[in-house]
């Protein structure tokens, strides 16, 4: 309802050339478009946190917000 959006995604070489240890793990809120809800206002990248993985797999990936405490949860992963 307030237009954000997260994205959890681990970063692959071209986080690398950004200055990124690949296997950056990285989470996200964007906005979505003022002229078309559907789409992701790019230009509005704000990052949550950036944490390294020490594996290239079992690197979680799910997000979600507790209809308890409305906290938003990034489960990490075991990697």
């Amino acid at each position: 309802t307030n237009g954000h959006v997260y994205v959890n995604f681990t970063g692959d070489n071209k986080n690398a050339s950004a200055g990124y240890p690949v296997g950056t793990s990285f989470v996200r809120r964007y906005t979505v478009s003022a002229s078309n809800p559907n789409v992701l206002d790019t230009s509005t990248a704000r990052d949550v946190i950036i944490y390294n993985q020490d594996f290239s797999n079992h690197n979680g990936g799910w997000l979600d917000f507790s209809p308890v405490d409305g906290m938003l949860y990034i489960p990490t992963g075991d990697g």
